[in-house]
């Protein structure tokens, strides 16, 4: 089974990093034909001669990201106010275009994370749902309560393996007892203001 889900992957043919010391775009050498953004379950990689030079979590709510032609930018927020910015541009494959393969990795970006579109191509929409509007001591509450219905009516993403293997993500990381216990002070907390 693999533990990541299903690899998508397209051909680049640049590579850029902001470099945030000198604020100008540093364009990095590729490895003609070995160069790929690959989306591997919740995770994008940029993968440059084997080497993977850029590591993303699309279930994070701290990524944007635009596009325009064969054109992809990536900023990620990082603590202490820094954002992380990538670029790349997209190659050619066997029967597709530069432009159709930048727009099928935003199609898939966008079942993840928000993607602004900054060029002509009108052909990949965004996920759209009808979404409620609570205040976040409602939320709190409802997320706390031990038969919370908040999510009963909402369009699950994750398939059973994926939350499965989400969870297993979850476990292996050193820091997520901490993460959590800081959710639950945070929602405790949030709790005590509204009473």
């Amino acid at each position: 089974m693999d533990l990541l889900g299903t690899e998508k992957s397209w051909p680049l043919d640049n590579y850029s990093k902001w470099e945030r010391t000198n604020k100008k775009w540093e364009q990095i050498p590729v490895d003609k034909g070995n160069c790929w953004l690959l989306l591997q379950g919740k995770q994008m990689l940029v993968v440059n001669g084997g080497i993977g030079v850029e590591s993303v979590c699309l279930i994070s709510s701290d990524i944007s990201a635009s596009y325009t032609t064969n054109y992809l930018g990536i900023a990620v927020k990082l603590n202490k106010g820094s954002v992380s910015r990538f670029k790349i541009t997209f190659g050619e494959t066997v029967g597709k275009t530069k432009d159709a393969n930048c727009l099928e990795a935003v199609k898939e970006l966008r079942k993840w994370i928000p993607v602004i579109e900054h060029g002509a191509h009108k052909g990949v929409k965004p996920n759209t749902q009808e979404q409620v509007i609570k205040t976040l001591s409602q939320v709190t509450k409802e997320l706390l309560q031990t038969n919370s219905k908040i999510f009963k009516d909402t369009d699950l993403i994750l398939s059973e393996d994926s939350i499965g293997e989400t969870i297993q993500q979850c476990l292996l990381d050193p820091k997520f007892p901490t993460f959590v216990a800081k959710v639950e002070e945070i929602l405790n907390k949030k709790i005590g203001e509204e009473d």
